[in-house]
Parts: structure tokens; sequence; C-alpha cells
């Protein structure tokens, strides 16, 4: 889990729970998380690797150049794909 740079990746825990970033760089057990909005490409969350779970590849296919327009229909886009394959939940 080293090098998920370029991945969907889900937090695990922080105040920043269940939301969903992609990780634009990783440096010696944290990876450096991005949303487009609230978490920007200048200035992305910095989170231990045991803290993320990757959820798949993104498809931002140069991340050292992406925007954070980019970045928010590519995860726009990734939510909405695995929409369609999540189970639907039994009330």
């Amino acid at each position: 889990m080293d090098d998920c740079k370029g991945f969907v990746v889900l937090s695990l825990s922080g105040r920043d729970k269940n939301n969903t970033f992609v990780a634009v760089a990783t440096d010696d057990g944290y990876a450096y998380c991005a949303d487009g909005r609230i978490h920007p490409v200048a200035s992305p969350k910095k989170k231990k690797l045991k803290h993320i779970r990757i959820l798949g590849k993104s498809s931002v296919t140069d991340i050292s150049a992406v925007t954070n327009k980019q970045l928010r229909a590519a995860l726009r886009e990734f939510e909405a794909e695995n929409a369609k394959h999540a189970p639907e939940k039994e009330e």
C-alpha cells in the first residue's frame, strides 16, 4: 500500500471519516489526499496509510498536472460508477 498515488481512497478515521479522496502523493508511511474542494491539490490532507483504504484506480491519468476541477470530476465519476455496483440496503 506504499504506492497508492493516483488511487481513490476512503478515509477510515478523523473528522473526514468516510470521505473519498484521490491520493496525489505518498511519503514515508503517509498519503497526501485531495478532493478538489476542502483539500485542494495545492494543500492536500496528510493521512497515515493505516487510516485509509484503497477503493480503486481514479480516471486521472497525470496526477502531477491534475487540477481541482479534474479531481472533483474523477471522484464524481468513481462514486457514480461504484454506486451502480453497490448492493442496495435493506431496511
